[in-house]
């Protein structure tokens, strides 16, 4: 914030945000009752706005959980229920297929855009049936590579795309 005297002797104050860095931004935001410069009239003692705007620092995304929650009918398997272990819809197994680098159908490398362009790693997969409600919820966490600059939702939504339709 810097602070000016000027020839009629009002006071200004302007506010400037920080340069940006590799780990932030910095977003100026103005609202209504604020100004990224206020002047305080000789005249009145009051400045024109009531208060200076405020510098929002936004922090790069690096990572992302996606999942995906499925509501199992009664004849389907409870895939993932602790009941089904040592079958091919036990926890485990659902979970090699979900990391699975092979597996076109099922494998997150497969079908997660940036896995399959290693902008990305995975990690933390998971898999859970809930008996009270029938849903079964899939997947894990990615982790972007540090060179990539993921600053927007809508950049972020580009690289952990689903390639495959969710069935």
């Amino acid at each position: 914030i810097s602070q000016e005297t000027n020839p009629d002797g009002s006071i200004t104050k302007t506010i400037t945000c920080p340069a940006d860095t590799d780990s932030a931004r910095y977003v100026l935001q103005t609202l209504g009752n604020t100004a990224t410069s206020v002047t305080c009239s000789k005249e009145t003692g009051k400045y024109d706005k009531r208060y200076l705007s405020s510098c929002t620092p936004v922090q790069k995304f690096t990572s992302k959980i996606i999942s995906r929650t499925w509501t199992l009918s009664g004849a389907q398997p409870k895939v993932c229920d602790a009941s089904l272990e040592g079958t091919e819809f036990s926890q485990s197994v659902v979970i090699a297929k979900l990391s699975s680098t092979s597996d076109a159908n099922c494998g997150m490398p497969q079908n997660v855009q940036c896995l399959k362009d290693s902008d990305c790693t995975l990690s933390d997969v998971f898999c859970n049936y809930d008996a009270d409600t029938s849903k079964v919820t899939m997947g894990g966490t990615v982790t972007f590579r540090s060179d990539l600059n993921v600053w927007t939702v809508s950049e972020m939504n580009a690289l952990i795309f689903l390639l495959a339709p969710v069935t």
